[in-house]
């Protein structure tokens, strides 16, 4: 089934755009912010020891390029695959944010809330698509 207006509900049709706009936020913070500046963050010191923050940027480019591409072609079983990537990738960006709870003294205890909303809303959409809802 194609994924196009006639064969997804209209939540998808407002979060799958979203969800690719988000990652390429996300993509263009962490690649275009000098990294000096993005280093006075301390929630993402954790994240910074996992991987380098524009390698970051990479994988939310990666997630948001494949996003558009499956809009644009209307590919149901790619969308599935790029948000079950998104779970993961948000899931364990919230993880690290929320890990620089316990060694930041400035970082928020809402920390990680929103990469796990975003997961949660993600794991969402992709069972939407793949019960194949209207």
């Amino acid at each position: 089934m194609p994924l196009d207006r006639r064969n997804v509900t209209i939540a998808s049709r407002v979060m799958l755009p979203a969800y690719a706009l988000l990652n390429g936020a996300f993509a263009a913070a962490f690649i275009t912010d000098p990294q000096s500046r993005l280093t006075l963050t301390p929630s993402l010191d954790i994240a910074r020891a996992f991987m380098p923050l524009w390698a970051w940027g990479l994988v939310w480019f990666t997630l948001a390029s494949f996003m558009v591409m499956a809009l644009v072609v209307h590919h149901r079983g790619v969308f599935v695959g790029v948000l079950s990537a998104n779970v993961a990738v948000w899931a364990i960006w919230g993880v690290l944010v929320e890990v620089a709870v316990t060694t930041q003294p400035n970082v928020s205890y809402l920390a990680g809330v929103l990469p796990w909303f975003v997961a949660a809303a993600s794991f969402a959409s992709m069972l939407s698509l793949l019960n194949r809802e209207r």
